[in-house]
């Protein structure tokens, strides 16, 4: 009695699964391409964006490590006390310190 009833719910399950198999309509190659190169183009737009902004990236960075070597070539520049400026300030100061006595 055990196996009539088990036989009964597969033999329910498997029609039901043959039921679901007849409904589905199989998809016919044009809609897999047009579905396919509807993907594609949506990748295609999204690595089209991310490529600009890696340029807009790359550009930035770029402006930035120029900025970076005008500043630290200034840097150096005011931090040699040979530098004419320097020597300059100094005479500043000597005359300003002579003045003030």
């Amino acid at each position: 009695q055990e196996i009539i009833n088990q036989m009964k719910l597969e033999n329910k399950a498997l029609r039901a699964d043959i039921a679901k198999l007849h409904e589905e309509k199989p998809q016919t190659v044009e809609q897999q391409l047009e579905r396919t190169m509807s993907e594609v183009q949506s990748l295609q737009r999204k690595l089209d964006t991310m490529k600009a902004a890696n340029e807009k990236r790359t550009g930035r960075l770029e402006g930035l490590g120029n900025k970076l070597d005008e500043l630290s070539i200034g840097a150096k520049q005011c931090a040699s006390e040979a530098s004419p400026e320097m020597r300059q300030i100094r005479v500043l100061e000597n005359r300003l310190d002579k003045a003030m006595i």
